[in-house]
């Protein structure tokens, strides 16, 4: 499998192009709300926040609250959403992989280190997790174990 391929296949919607509207019977719609930048991506995450006080399960708000909250500049509460979304789907490689990223971003690539380790470790056949292993260690400056993990 490329890379390419790979990336595509894992590739979501940026958090910022969605609202979510709840219904008492649980379904939620996602519609293109045509929001860029990061002033729109506050006003995003305003709109996914409201969704996550309707619906406390709803992993998608949280999912997609993450990403926009990073892209507002608010690195903290993207954290806090990413976690509750990774709560919601204990078993899912994406949360866990965006929870990884955020930890990467926020607080550095050596904190991050042992969530690419435990994705790699519970899903041995998620090539973006072997990838993103392998890039961390890499720019960490541990190429054998870099190249082990790419292998």
């Amino acid at each position: 499998v490329s890379m390419a391929a790979t990336r595509s296949a894992v590739r979501r919607p940026p958090a910022s192009a969605y609202v979510v509207q709840s219904s008492a019977r649980r379904r939620s719609e996602f519609a293109g709300a045509g929001f860029s930048g990061r002033g729109a991506a506050t006003e995003a995450a305003d709109h996914l926040e409201r969704a996550t006080r309707a619906e406390p399960s709803l992993f998608e708000a949280w999912d997609h609250l993450a990403g926009a909250r990073l892209a507002a500049g608010q690195p903290a509460e993207a954290l806090a959403a990413a976690e509750k979304a990774r709560a919601l789907r204990p078993g899912d490689f994406a949360p866990h992989n965006r929870v990884a990223q955020i930890v990467s971003t926020v607080r550095g690539m050596r904190e991050a280190l042992p969530l690419l380790r435990q994705a790699a470790d519970r899903w041995p056949r998620e090539p973006l997790a072997w990838q993103n292993l392998g890039v961390v260690l890499a720019n960490l400056h541990e190429p054998e174990a870099a190249l082990e993990a790419l292998d």
